[in-house]
């Protein structure tokens, strides 16, 4: 096909009866194709009609009408650039508006909301030829929420989460189930996934760090409430090891290693830190314990400024980023900055949007913040923090929305697993990794 460049796809049957609403579900992969073709053929020519003085309609007409004229010679596009340039205007569309703006459309035209087709594998993802910074992996073996990754000798692992206890193949989303103690391991470079050892007992919203030749597997929830252990996986051996549990029990919280030390901050957990019993109230956490791996030891450090939970976090060099995250009044815009050495809290710019349940990744120096919630519903953009100029700035957004799910870097390459796209459904076990090398 002449736009194959651009829109890889197998051959589509009845072409003149597909729709950009997915009334007829035998062809959502051709009513996917009809709608991403539509909406890149606008926006290239929303983008020649900027500073042309003519509007996007004249261009869009002017563009079919180069285009018929092509295919009729020789069924190629020769148009010189054309095909680079509607592929610059594919990446700049965003899925999730399209989908909600055309469901919300819907309603207007026919007083009910249609399913709209899945754009992603055309919009957001490198689906042609052209070099773009999204792909899209082997995805996880199980959907899950709430799990958490870490990175060993270029490996990633992957620990707990929520999962639907009965997975169709065909329809691997479904309603949450409880934690689970599954591990796998994701190889980047054969993308290939392997199940490991599970952890000794089930877990999500947990963190881990590799430190040395070990991961640390830290709290979170599982079946009874919060839990407070402290686990050690060895993946040379690929086995486990308890440690000395969490002095308090709570989830959401967020952790960061700093030399072979963990800091614990924040999360919810009941008022007396103890483990949940039915009835005992509960609250969000300002308070700060440090785990010593040398010593296998707790001790307590400074609370934060301000109670959160579901924020995310990054470190570099002795300094622990904190963004975001829940309280008492919603999701938060405060960036806070804890120093390990003298164990003290400042306030830095605020990001741009207010988010929970979202992650922090580092990359040559610089926060990427992904996803996550806030009062609107489930996120796919992504800001762009720089320490040094204490700057904030928009970097795109993700090819999926999705809150609770976990990030690993691997070189200039990050790895985005599973989470969910709504709050209790529709969990995801995609793999989308974006290449900030080309952002």
């Amino acid at each position: 096909m002449a736009l194959d460049g651009v829109f890889p796809v197998s051959d589509i049957p009845n072409f003149s009866a597909l729709s950009v609403y997915d009334i007829n579900k035998d062809n959502s992969i051709g009513n996917a194709y009809l709608l991403a073709l539509s909406t890149a053929f606008y926006k290239y020519a929303e983008i020649k009609a900027e500073g042309q003085n003519t509007s996007a309609d004249a261009q869009l007409s002017l563009a079919l009408n180069l285009v018929a004229n092509d295919f009729a010679d020789d069924g190629l596009i020769e148009q010189n650039g054309f095909i680079e340039d509607l592929t610059t205007a594919l990446r700049s569309l965003n899925p999730k508006s399209i989908t909600e703006n055309l469901s919300q459309r819907s309603l207007v035209d026919y007083s009910e909301a249609f399913t709209i087709p899945d754009i992603t594998r055309f919009l957001g993802l490198c689906a042609g030829e052209a070099e773009c910074m999204w792909s899209s992996y082997a995805p996880m073996p199980l959907p899950s929420r709430g799990h958490v990754s870490a990175v060993y000798q270029n490996k990633i692992y992957l620990f707990g989460g929520e999962t639907p206890e009965d997975v169709d193949e065909d329809d691997p989303t479904g309603s949450v189930a409880g934690a689970y103690s599954r591990v796998y391991q994701y190889d980047p470079e054969t993308n290939q996934w392997l199940e490991m050892e599970p952890m000794p007992v089930g877990l999500y919203n947990l963190t881990a760090h590799t430190i040395g030749e070990k991961i640390y597997v830290f709290g979170g929830y599982g079946d009874g409430g919060f839990i407070n252990s402290v686990m050690a996986y060895d993946p040379q051996n690929n086995s486990w090891e308890q440690k000395t549990p969490m002095p308090s029990y709570r989830y959401t919280f967020i952790s960061e290693a700093v030399g072979e030390k963990v800091y614990v901050i924040g999360g919810e957990g009941t008022v007396d830190n103890g483990p949940w019993e039915s009835g005992k109230e509960w609250e969000f956490k300002s308070h700060v314990e440090i785990y010593d791996v040398a010593t296998d030891s707790w001790s307590a450090s400074s609370d934060a400024p301000s109670v959160l939970a579901s924020a995310a976090s990054c470190t570099i060099g002795n300094d622990i980023y904190v963004f975001g995250g829940k309280a008492d009044n919603g999701s938060e815009l405060n960036t806070y900055v804890f120093n390990t050495l003298d164990e003290t809290w400042t306030a830095r710019s605020p990001a741009l949007k207010a988010r929970g349940s979202h992650q922090c990744v580092e990359v040559g120096g610089a926060f990427y913040l992904l996803g996550g919630r806030d009062s609107s519903g489930t996120l796919d953009d992504i800001e762009l923090y720089r320490t040094e100029t204490d700057s904030w700035q928009e970097s795109g957004f993700m090819p999926t929305a999705r809150h609770w799910f976990s990030v690993s870097a691997v070189d200039e390459s990050l790895f985005i697993f599973g989470g969910a796209s709504s709050y209790f459904s529709e969990l995801l076990n995609s793999t989308e990794v974006m290449d900030t090398s080309l952002a």
